[in-house]
């Protein structure tokens, strides 16, 4: 069997919120794809299969591939308005779940949690994992800037860990986007490092001696 972990939905809904929130830029790009933008640079682009689920299906069946894991990525669910977060959480969660109960298999799907707002972040966790039955979680590499080892994550972490769900760590708009905006480097050059910049920041802060059973998975 062969297993995509990596792979990319978005809710209508969770688009249309994040267009009326002005938290990010949307835009075209030079093929006429629409792009997610931070800082000048491109985040995301929005592949009609990252809409389309029936067609991703079709894909999938082409090259291959058994079971993608469905994930919200960039920018997330985690900004300051804590009511933003819990809406972007909540829409992506019940869209992703729903998708994967009525796909025969072919989807399982993570949860996105705002970790920023601890309270908001244990309810949605406990919702996600106990009646959406969602398989694991993704978090973003930093939170506005903040790096994952900060303390005020370390609860979210124990309790993910308590709970034996794996953790998607997956690269957000890493520091020196600007400078890569004009050749299209963010993914290709800046997501490597800034994944190696959490993981090895989280290390020497103890994060893993501290909760040792803690599982993530990286991205890059």
């Amino acid at each position: 069997m062969r297993i995509d972990i990596h792979n990319h939905a978005y809710p209508p809904t969770y688009l249309d919120a994040l267009r009326r929130s002005g938290a990010y830029e949307f835009g075209k790009d030079a093929d006429g794809q629409e792009i997610l933008i931070s800082r000048g640079a491109r985040v995301v682009t929005l592949m009609p299969e990252m809409l389309d689920l029936d067609s991703r299906i079709k894909t999938m069946n082409r090259a291959g591939v058994d079971v993608q894991v469905l994930s919200v990525t960039a920018p997330g669910v985690c900004f300051t308005d804590a009511g933003l977060s819990r809406e972007l959480a909540r829409l992506s969660n019940e869209y992703l779940a729903e998708a994967a109960k009525h796909s025969s298999g072919c989807y399982l799907c993570m949860a996105s949690v705002p970790i920023n707002h601890p309270t908001i972040a244990m309810e949605e966790l406990a919702y996600a994992v106990d009646v959406l039955k969602m398989n694991a979680v993704i978090v973003g590499t930093n939170i506005a800037g903040e790096r994952l080892d900060h303390p005020r994550f370390r609860s979210f972490f124990a309790e993910v860990a308590r709970r034996n769900v794996p953790v998607m760590l997956h690269p957000m708009a890493p520091w020196g986007a600007e400078q890569m905006a004009d050749l299209g480097l963010a993914p290709l050059v800046g997501f490597i490092f800034e994944t190696t910049l959490t993981v090895s920041r989280m290390v020497f802060a103890g994060v893993f001696q501290e909760i040792p059973s803690l599982k993530l998975i990286l991205q890059i």
